[in-house]
């Protein structure tokens, strides 16, 4: 048995970024005598019911109170176990803010965390391909919506939410982010990203002239060419919207 000290990181809903400053030491035992030991299953990382499991709630209080981490970037947070867009029999949509109120209640208030709020991923109701998803294993639906001003509205009310919610003065600490990493999300349809992300701004932007919102993360594979392509699109390319 080896004894290492404890490095916290986590994934499933939620990514965090540090301060250099902690406090106590912590350490875990490792058996290392064999190079496998099994599968990690992901399904304990979503609660159904909370979107972020208990263990991972105690894992995030210790990386703030202790850690000194400042801010946590969510992933999936217009997912369908968050519920936050759904639609009527008549197409209308329909706005639940319960999860999306107790995820953020927990991160800004009782973590005292800003959030990267990376707005993703589409939610069913509003996909354009309903059963189109993401390699990963929690299936985030990466089709475009359709309907791109159904998709400005969502983001809209998101922002005038947040900001009743929370107060202007804090939401606009927070950082946006469109979509995750859409050289993944979005492989080979840069336009459909341009187009996606132009209408997001403008609802984001329609809802709080202050937001701090931006293009998303990439993965590192393939990255130049999308980056380059997107920075082109933000110094003139095609505004969709308009």
């Amino acid at each position: 048995m080896k004894t290492l000290r404890f490095s916290l990181f986590f994934f499933p809903l939620l990514f965090a970024f540090a301060s250099s400053s902690w406090s106590d030491d912590y350490s875990i035992n490792v058996d290392a005598s064999s190079d496998r030991i099994g599968m990690v299953n992901g399904s304990h990382y979503r609660d159904p019911d909370t979107g972020i499991a208990l263990n991972h709630r105690k894992a995030y209080l210790l990386a703030a109170k202790e850690l000194g981490f400042k801010g946590v970037r969510a992933h999936g947070i217009l997912m369908d176990d968050v519920g936050i867009y759904h639609e009527d029999s008549q197409g209308q949509p329909v706005y639940s803010w319960e999860k999306y109120d107790e995820l953020m209640d927990f991160i800004v208030q009782e973590c005292g965390m800003r959030p990267i709020v990376e707005l993703s991923y589409m939610p069913v109701d509003l996909a354009s391909d309903p059963g189109q998803q993401s390699a990963f294993w929690y299936g985030g639906n990466t089709s475009i919506p359709k309907d791109y001003g159904k998709w400005r509205e969502l983001i809209g009310q998101i922002v005038s939410h947040s900001v009743a919610r929370y107060g202007k003065a804090v939401v606009d600490q927070w950082h946006w982010e469109v979509c995750n990493g859409p050289n993944v999300s979005f492989p080979g349809r840069w336009s459909e990203y341009a187009k996606l992300y132009v209408y997001a701004v403008e609802g984001a932007v329609a809802a709080d002239p202050d937001i701090k919102i931006g293009g998303s993360a990439m993965d590192a594979s393939g990255t130049d060419g999308y980056f380059y392509s997107f920075l082109d699109h933000c110094r003139g390319g095609t505004n969709f919207a308009n």
